[in-house]
């Protein structure tokens, strides 16, 4: 694992056919067909393996384009705050704290609500953005879901909003109040990461989800899975500096 310190359907379909014979209304056969479709498999040679040319970041070193990025910390550490000021960047396409970002719209779910988010609003504006004409592409959703059973819904009301045009980010602000269940529990958090994953699949985007830490303040609270999932990881601590991993392959 790299570690560097920076500041601040196949469809199944199965009949069963019963048939009555001779009037006797007992049923003398019984067939099961099931029909399944497998996807095209294809080997690539190794002399055709090739790097992408397009951007492997959305922040520079910190963040993948695509993938599962988790931010953790504990509670009051700014995490949340860190996050909304990171994704303002993105959709502003700025560098952020000398780092390149790639510019797009950003949907930030706000599941803790919306009141502290419009004070950030506020601050931002006053700060970063007088006499700025643009429109700012970042997009709020203010109500709590529960994620598991709600990402299709996530999922198409984005594509109403946004249209034609998919967000490059869409930060999940936080685990804790999007799911249903316990954050230990192996079958509720891979629920949880497989719905964050259908988030990725649907735009070709980055999912940050915004998390908790354990008791100890070692790493993220709750199931392994999570972890095992993500592309990356970004440690808050409540002070300036913030500790950013990614796993390595394999």
């Amino acid at each position: 694992m790299k570690t560097a310190d920076f500041v601040d359907d196949g469809d199944i379909e199965i009949e069963n056919v019963t048939r009555e014979a001779n009037g006797r209304g007992a049923a003398d056969s019984t067939t099961a067909r099931s029909k399944s479709s497998s996807p095209q498999i294809k080997l690539i040679p190794f002399d055709e393996i090739t790097l992408g040319t397009q951007r492997r970041d959305l922040v520079k070193g910190l963040i993948p384009r695509v993938g599962l990025t988790v931010a953790w910390g504990p509670p009051k550490c700014g995490k949340s705050f860190w996050t909304f000021d990171l994704a303002l960047h993105v959709a502003l396409g700025w560098e952020y704290r000398g780092r390149r970002v790639h510019q797009g719209s950003v949907v930030y779910c706000a599941f803790e609500g919306q009141t502290g988010i419009e004070a950030r609003v506020a601050a931002f504006r006053k700060r970063s953005l007088a006499g700025h004409v643009d429109k700012v592409p970042l997009f709020l959703e203010p109500i709590t879901l529960d994620l598991v059973r709600d990402h299709r819904a996530l999922i198409a009301a984005i594509k109403r909003q946004l249209g034609e045009e998919k967000p490059v980010a869409v930060a999940l602000d936080t685990l804790n109040r999007s799911i249903r269940g316990s954050e230990s529990s192996d079958e509720d958090m891979t629920a949880y990461v497989n719905a964050a994953d259908a988030i990725r699949a649907a735009f070709d985007c980055a999912v940050i989800i915004i998390h908790h830490c354990g008791i100890d303040g070692t790493r993220p609270r709750g199931h392994t899975s999570l972890t095992g999932a993500a592309d990356a990881q970004l440690a808050s601590s409540g002070t300036r500096r913030t500790k950013s991993s990614s796993p390595s392959n394999g």
